[in-house]
């Protein structure tokens, strides 16, 4: 057997016996091959001759008697080794030890100095006793923790501790267990004492990061507070302008097509608030005479300065048109324009003699802003009277009255704009005082825990303590105070964390919103209708002697019912009324020979403001934005909208002309069938378009000729999307809406029908039952009769038979025939009535109920 290097042994066991150190000793190997000692050596089989070598002669081993003695002449065995059990013990020497004839090796020898030395240090069984009464007497009462007695050693025992210490420097350091915390503050453990002060630093510095939280979350929460207020005085600002709006778009003149050949028809004047109507078109026939005396063309982008100057004649006096203050950055939102055309805008009234400023704005001095608040003051501005102005403004009523719809529209849009910042600042404040709450809540368990802690370290330990019994009473009343506090901040931040979801509330409030929206959009309807109105009425020829519209006249402010006739002075058509001419009742060919128009009747004339303009629907301000984004997502609207050049010579501003007006043609589509709710889910409007529109039950796409154009097939889709049943539509759509009434009604007509016809089934049914029951029943009687007769005979003999047993027998058959021809009843009732199923809920009412009559 020869063990390499490489055969397994590690490095580290070079020199040193392999088998000893599987044993636990470090033994010198004197064979570096083998890594053996001379003890193991022997124990190996013989080695093989190799080429070359003679093989050894095995000898028996020499007896002792034979063998060599040593110098000393003593010829004995270890006795260590020998009780040892050594299989080849070494030569021991007696008298090693003064006093001691046991035969020892050197090694052995060595062996029992070293036991020696490491015995002196023991104690003996009277020091052993003292020792361990005086650890029982230093022994804390608190912990029950030892204390490390100090005893004094030998100086041998001291000396070869040194010895071991340094030997446990010299090896590789260890890393040292952790040691346990022990003892308690009775027994002043340092290591217990700086363990405590420790956590104790850790929990002051936690507690302060806690109470710090707190102070910055109360900041934070204030101002959350402060921009819930700011929020909601600008809410209550724009509604106030929203609503001054509206009462100046009331005040205006109500047409009617109630005239004769249904023309336009005065139905009620003016109102006093309609005093901004007449100011902004005195303003606008002064531009238009300023811009044709300086011969400036009408083309263009129209000017934004009209928005400016209504939204100054809105907000001046009502009774004298003076001291209009809106302010530059309110005018800016209010108009939906830039500060410096506001500025442009009131230095261009000016300059028309329109207004005259009166004030200029500046900034405020300390005293007043110590009585208003202000920082600075607004511009005053004063509308000259329109009664003296030299310009004729009933061409442009029409134009005034449009902006003042266009206002209401802004103001609309504004205000809806408005409540959602406030939503989102009040939901910001929730979040921030849940926060709060939640820290606080900390704070309060924290300070428990402590007053708990206080009061367990004074509980007395003798009960004849009356005074330190009071005071750990007092801390634990303070603890539980304190864990009510506790428990009530947390039931807060709970609450506030996720508040309790009333579903009908939340729905009460979405309809709420929607109910407010589409009023919004109603009113704002209908003042363009009646600005579209006002202008028909003010642009159509005036007939009759020439008068001013400043005076009234024309607007019906002197008699609340003006004339229906379109003529002058009442008068009427030459053959419609008054007394007849003894000629036929058709129209007479006389001539009238009052003053009369010689004008066509149109809706174009060569002025500028003659020009119709027409009004965007109010669906279009969140139906297009929907449409652009809607094309970009779905395919087939974007090649919609790229079909916009029809050639390549077309010049670029007519390609996006027509993409502008097919962009709105689409928006016109969606927003016909859609609300403004979906213009924050683009994304799941074509996905409903893609899964339930373009996707056929048969085919998988529409027929041929279902759809005539790319607008039509867009509008089929979404129109078969929305009244898909597998679809789930989670925004409001008017398609959608009517489609589950049609639904809702139609499944009530069935329900109505079917309960009908079982209604109608049971009422035949008990007919029969009840014939039957007040009949003579003489075939039912018969057949019981030769039953009981037949019972009564002993002998099974057949009954003699009459001439009117035949008869009688058919007319049992039948009713028997007849009984076992009615269905079964479903259920067991002892009174064999059938009675009809149960309504289930959702099915609706019975027929012969009414809504609204009680019964």
């Amino acid at each position: 057997m020869t063990v390499l290097m490489d055969s397994g042994v590690p490095a580290y066991l070079f020199g040193w016996c392999a088998a000893c150190h599987s044993g636990g000793r470090f033994v010198p190997a004197v064979d570096l091959v083998l890594q053996l000692c001379q003890t193991h050596l022997p124990l190996l089989p013989r080695r093989p001759a190799m080429a070359g070598q003679l093989p050894l002669v095995d000898v028996a081993e020499v007896p002792p008697a034979l063998r060599a003695p040593y110098a000393t002449g003593e010829q004995q065995w270890c006795s260590d080794c020998v009780a040892a059990g050594v299989p080849r013990p070494r030569r021991g020497l007696s008298e090693r030890t003064a006093g001691d004839a046991t035969p020892l090796c050197l090694t052995c020898w060595r062996s029992r100095q070293e036991r020696a030395r490491r015995g002196d240090r023991r104690l003996s069984a009277d020091e052993a006793g003292q020792l361990a009464e005086l650890v029982e007497r230093l022994r804390c009462e608190a912990c029950g923790q030892d204390s490390d007695p100090q005893v004094d050693l030998p100086p041998a025992a001291v000396e070869a501790r040194r010895r071991w210490r340094r030997g446990q420097r010299s090896r590789p350091a260890r890393p040292a267990p952790a040691r346990r915390r022990s003892g308690c503050w009775r027994c002043e453990d340092p290591v217990w004492i700086a363990g405590v002060r420790a956590v104790h630093e850790q929990d002051q510095a936690e507690a302060a990061r806690e109470r710090e939280a707190v102070d910055e979350l109360t900041l934070e929460h204030r101002k959350a507070l402060a921009w819930v207020r700011r929020t909601q005085r600008r809410l209550d600002d724009t509604v106030g302008w929203r609503d001054r709006v509206a009462e100046v778009v009331d005040a205006l003149p109500r047409l009617s097509r109630t005239g004769s050949g249904g023309r336009l028809r005065l139905t009620r004047g003016e109102r006093r608030q309609a005093r901004a109507w007449w100011l902004l078109a005195d303003f606008l026939a002064r531009d238009a005479a300023d811009r044709t005396a300086r011969q400036v063309s009408a083309r263009g982008r129209p000017s934004a300065y009209p928005l400016v100057v209504a939204v100054m004649a809105v907000d001046a006096r009502t009774g004298s048109g003076r001291r209009t203050m809106a302010g530059l950055h309110r005018t800016a939102r209010f108009a939906r324009v830039a500060s410096r055309t506001v500025t442009t805008g009131w230095a261009r009234s000016v300059e028309l003699g329109s207004t005259r400023r009166v004030m200029v704005g500046r900034s405020c001095t300390l005293a007043v802003r110590e009585a208003t608040g202000r920082r600075r003051s607004r511009s005053v501005y004063d509308f000259a009277p329109v009664h003296r102005s030299e310009m004729d403004p009933t061409a442009y009523l029409g134009e005034s009255a449009r902006l003042l719809a266009q206002l209401l529209q802004i103001a609309e849009d504004l205000v809806a704009a408005e409540e959602r910042v406030v939503a989102d600042a009040h939901r910001q404040a929730e979040a921030v005082e849940a926060r709060l709450l939640e820290a606080r809540a900390v704070v309060a368990e924290r300070r428990a825990e402590d007053l708990l802690l206080q009061a367990a370290v004074a509980a007395p330990t003798d009960p004849g303590r009356q005074l330190q019994a009071q005071a750990a009473g007092s801390w634990q009343a303070q603890a539980k105070q304190a864990a009510d506090e506790a428990l009530a901040w947390r039931a807060r931040a709970t609450r506030a964390a996720s508040p309790p979801l009333d579903a009908y509330a939340r729905v009460a409030a979405h309809r709420a919103i929607r109910a407010a929206a589409a009023a919004a959009e109603a009113r704002v309807e209908e003042a363009f209708e009646r600005a579209e109105r006002i202008r028909i009425f003010a642009t159509s020829p005036v007939r009759g002697s020439a008068r001013r519209s400043t005076s009234g006249l024309l607007w019906g402010l002197s008699s609340p019912v003006p004339p229906t006739s379109p003529l002058a002075g009442g008068k009427r058509p030459v053959g419609r009324g008054g007394k007849p001419k003894g000629r036929a009742s058709r129209a007479s060919t006389a001539v009238d020979s009052g003053p009369t128009s010689t004008r066509p009747r149109t809706d174009y004339g060569n002025g500028r403001a003659s020009q119709r303009q027409r009004r965007a629907p109010a669906t279009l301000w969140w139906a297009k934005p929907l449409a652009a984004a809607v094309a970009r997502q779905l395919p087939m609207a974007q090649r919609f909208l790229d079909d916009s050049r029809r050639h390549p010579a077309q010049h670029d501003r007519q390609v996006a002309r027509e993409r502008g007006l097919r962009l709105r043609q689409l928006a016109l589509t969606l927003g016909a069938q859609l609300s403004r709710e979906w213009l924050e889910h683009p994304d799941e409007l074509v996905t409903l378009i893609e899964q339930h529109g373009l996707a056929d039950a048969a085919s998988g796409l529409l027929p041929p000729g279902a759809a005539h154009s790319p607008l039509r097939y867009i509008k089929i889709v979404l129109h078969r999307a929305l009244t898909n049943p597998d679809a789930v539509v989670r925004w409001y759509s008017p398609v959608r809406a009517a489609w589950q009434a049609e639904r809702a009604a139609a499944q009530r007509a069935a329900d109505a029908a079917a309960q009908a016809a079982v209604r109608a089934a049971l009422e035949a049914r008990d007919a029969e039952a009840g014939v039957e029951q007040s009949g003579a029943q003489l075939g039912r009687k018969a057949a019981r009769a030769v039953a009981a007769a037949a019972a009564q005979t002993a002998a099974p003999t057949t009954p003699r038979r009459t001439a009117a047993d035949p008869d009688r027998m058919a007319q049992a058959r039948a009713e028997l025939d007849a009984l076992r021809s009615r269905p079964a009843a479903t259920e067991i009732d002892p009174h064999d009535h059938d009675w009809p199923a149960a309504r289930q809920p959702g099915s609706g009412l019975p027929a012969e109920w009414h809504r609204g009559d009680g019964n």
